[in-house]
Formats: C-alpha cells, sequence, structure tokens
C-alpha cells in the first residue's frame, strides 16, 4: 500500500513540476490574423493558405514554446536581494495567487504538412506531434501546504488540485471550399495515437482541523487516470513499438467558418478537438472514496517512539497508512477509459482599413478540467508588397495581465519564414511575465500570389 502511495504522489510532483518549467502553448493565439501565414489553418480550418502548393519542411515548419501561470511569476517566486543573490520567497508568491489558479502546456512539432488548392477547393495533410498539460491548484492548498493547518483550524479546507495531460500524435486531413464570395467553410477529420495521458477527476480532499484538541478529520473523494506512466509502460522498451504500435487511439474533428457579410467586414468561427481517445494500454488508476467513515487522526504518540523499538515505530506508521487507505477506500485498478481533447472554440472579426490594412477582434474559450478560460485579443495587420506581412496585438490570455503580440511573415521566391509570439516584450524579459513564448517555423509555397487586402470587387456589366 504505501508503494501505491508513493508512487501516485511522486508521479503528481513529477508532471507539476514539468508542468511549472516546461509549460508550452503551439498554437500562438497572434498567429489567428496574421494573414498569408500557412498555419492560420490550424486555428480555422476554413482558412485557405496562399499558393497552389504548400508544405512544410518537416520539423521546422513549426515549433512552438509558450509559459503561461496565472498564479504568479518566476520573480515573484525567486527575487533578488540587496546583496544581488536569489531568495527563494514562497509567500510572496502565494500572496500573487487568486483563487483558483492554471498552469498550462500545449506543445506542437509538425513532422509533415502538405497542402494543394483545386478550383474553390482546398485540401490539405497534416502529421503532427502534440502535448498539452494543464495544472489547476487553489490559493488555499498551496497555503495549506506552507503554512500548515494551524490559520485554517475551525474550517473545512477543499483541497482539490486538478491535472489533465496528453501526449498524442495526429494524422490529419483538412478540406476547405469557397462556396461564394462571402462564404468559405472547412473540416479537419484527425486520427489520434495516443502514447501518455493522466487526469484527475472529483471533489477531492476535504479537511477540518478541531480548534480545541487539534484532531484532524478528512475525507476524500478522487481520482487520478493514467496511461503509458507506471512501471510496467518501459519495460522491455522498443522505440518503434512506443511510437507506432501502442493501441490507445481516438478520432476528432474540427470545423472551420468565414463569413463575409459585407466587403469590408470578415467573421469567422471555429470549433476545435472534438473528439477522444481510448487508452487501452499500460493503464493505472487510482481512487479513493470515504465510504468507510471519516479519516480521523489524532496525532502521533511520542511514547511509540521513544520508549519502543524501531519496530514498534514502523509497525505504528504501517497502521496508520493503513487506517487512511481503510478509510479512504484506495482503490488501484488497470482499467481501459476514454478522455475528451481540450476543446477549443473560437470566434473572431475583422474591418477592412483601406487596402493592405485590418483591424480584429478574437475571443477563444478553452474547456480543460471541465473549467472554461477565454482569452482576448485585438490587433492590427497588414502588409508590405508582396514579400512582407505582418501583425501586432494585444492579448489577454489565461487571465493574466495584457501582453503584446507580434506575428511576422517574410516571403521569398518559394520560402516563407514566419516568427509568432503572444507576449513580445517577454522575450527580453521572461522572469517577469506570466505568459511567455513563440512559433517559429518554415514553409514552401509554389504559386503563391499574395494580394492587398481590398476585398473582391463586384463585376460591372459592359454598357449596352
Amino acid at each position: 500500500m504505501i508503494k501505491h502511495m508513493a508512487f501516485c504522489t511522486r508521479t503528481l510532483l513529477v508532471l507539476s513540476v514539468f508542468v511549472g518549467i516546461f509549460t508550452a502553448e503551439g498554437q500562438q493565439l497572434t498567429a489567428f490574423q496574421l494573414r498569408g501565414l500557412t498555419q492560420r489553418n490550424n486555428l480555422n480550418p476554413a482558412a485557405m493558405p496562399s499558393g497552389t502548393v504548400q508544405f512544410g519542411v518537416p520539423f521546422f515548419s513549426g515549433i512552438g514554446f509558450n509559459f503561461t501561470n496565472n498564479g504568479f511569476a518566476y520573480n515573484d517566486l525567486l527575487r533578488r536581494s540587496a546583496d544581488d543573490s536569489l531568495v527563494l520567497d514562497p509567500e510572496n508568491a502565494i500572496s500573487k495567487m487568486q483563487t483558483r489558479n492554471r498552469m498550462a502546456l500545449d506543445l506542437e512539432i509538425d513532422w509533415f504538412t502538405f497542402g494543394i488548392r483545386a478550383g474553390k477547393n482546398h485540401f490539405g495533410l497534416n502529421i503532427t506531434e502534440k502535448a498539452n498539460v494543464s495544472f489547476v491548484y487553489s490559493k488555499s492548498l498551496i497555503e495549506y501546504l506552507y503554512f500548515g493547518n494551524a490559520p485554517t483550524m475551525g474550517t473545512i479546507q477543499n483541497l482539490n488540485p486538478g491535472i489533465e495531460a496528453n501526449h498524442y500524435r495526429e494524422y490529419g486531413f483538412n478540406w476547405a471550399r469557397n462556396w461564394t464570395r462571402y462564404l468559405t467553410s472547412g473540416i479537419r477529420f484527425k486520427y489520434l495515437y495516443g502514447m501518455e495521458h493522466i487526469h484527475s477527476s472529483g471533489s477531492g480532499l476535504n479537511i477540518y482541523t478541531d480548534p480545541n484538541d487539534f484532531t484532524i478529520t478528512a475525507n476524500s473523494n478522487f481520482g487520478i487516470y493514467t496511461s503509458g506512466i507506471d512501471s510496467s509502460s518501459f519495460k522491455d522498451f522498443s522505440f518503434s513499438e512506443y511510437a507506432l504500435g501502442k493501441p490507445n487511439k481516438g478520432m476528432a474533428i474540427d470545423l472551420g467558418l468565414i463569413v463575409r457579410p459585407i466587403d469590408q467586414i470578415e467573421i469567422a468561427l471555429s470549433v476545435l478537438d472534438i473528439g477522444s481517445i481510448h487508452w487501452n494500454a499500460n493503464n493505472t488508476n487510482y481512487t479513493t472514496h470515504s465510504h468507510n467513515g471519516d479519516f480521523i487522526y489524532q496525532g502521533i504518540n511520542l511514547n511509540e517512539f521513544v520508549n519502543n523499538d524501531s519496530t514498534s515505530a514502523e509497525e505504528y506508521l504501517t497502521n496508520l497508512v493503513d487506517s487512511l487507505y481503510e478509510s479512504f477506500d484506495v482503490q488501484t485498478t488497470h482499467e481501459t477509459f476514454k478522455s475528451r481533447l481540450p476543446r477549443q472554440m473560437i470566434v473572431s472579426a475583422s474591418y477592412l482599413l483601406g487596402t493592405k490594412y485590418r483591424a480584429g477582434f478574437v475571443v477563444r474559450n478553452k474547456k480543460i478540467i471541465e473549467q472554461s478560460y477565454t482569452d482576448y485579443q485585438f490587433s492590427f495587420s497588414g502588409m508590405t508588397g508582396k514579400w512582407l506581412t505582418y501583425t501586432f496585438a494585444i492579448n489577454k490570455i489565461n487571465q493574466t495581465k495584457a501582453s503584446i503580440g507580434s506575428g511576422i511573415t517574410v516571403n521569398f521566391k518559394n520560402d516563407q519564414i514566419y516568427f509568432v509570439t503572444d507576449n513580445l516584450p517577454v522575450l527580453f524579459s521572461w522572469r517577469k511575465s506570466q505568459n511567455t513564448g513563440f512559433r517559429a517555423g518554415i514553409n514552401i509555397i509554389f504559386g503563391r500570389n499574395p494580394k492587398p487586402l481590398t476585398p473582391p470587387q463586384p463585376v460591372i456589366p459592359p454598357a449596352n
């Protein structure tokens, strides 16, 4: 039993550290209004890339990294003292936290992309590696772990962290069609190959400390479901089996629509990652329920440790853990399960300013761990000749402070180099920010004929 508890605790700690250090967001919101960028299609399958044929340089066509933590910034936890040394200041970081906080990871690497335009249609293929991790934690949980239970005696504390993580590969087929000059739609069908997963469920742990005799009473309703991260997952490891042979499979679709009610206005709507993955390999699940009554802890009897031998003390701890397991009814199973992808919905509106400039507004809602998070963006984009397109944006990401985003594409004869970030200043001062990162890559485009942002003009019949 102690081994199971240790593994469960170790898993949560490793993932928490992993999220805090390597948090990334593969799709930069600023890319949505960067006209001419092939990767706009990832955010709305109705957005047709420029050119007749497009393909990405394997691995280098799309690499993204972004840090986001709306609880605190790096400088809130590690600050410089008067003698310029780094000082760990957990209390300062806790004071910056909201009631409920979120760290997140969305990392994407494009292994293969290809697209071709045929008349009013555009067809595309992609193979993309995706990893996303979200860790939700309350301020009260961190306060309880750091300050202990003394400040909250006499109150019920609900300690309910949440985690949701996926590592999978997406094989996608995209079809977009320009039905009329006012309407374009798109759909992407995706086959999903799962590699690792973990998610939590339930109301968590409730703890009450009696202010008179300090007795701790606790009950729990919590579950952790994992695939591909237990000790059996890496026995007789084979890279080919890991990369291609796991039986974790799923399906998903992306839907997109672009409407132009008048020539100067464009409204776009997309719903991404409608689907799920069935996890069938190397599953280990832990659940707790207080069916057998609350766990009551009245402290350690020092006599068991001071006046008895070590065997009795060890036995005392073993009995304590057994009591905890019995009260919480900890169950370990290896059943298969299904998990939904983090669903996204993006709505945008843009207005044409002259022939080369556009102002826009974007709202993105993402559902993770049964909670919704909304991001906002105001943007201004334009182009210079046929070789340069650019955008500047004010972003509000993951309930963090507003940040200035920027994106640029540089077009050569058949090559396109791009760079996009949701927070430009933080590239030079990342320690002060709660949101930092970028997406960059190289696209190969044939038949590219970039046009100004002028809306299509109606055909005027010749005079009689």
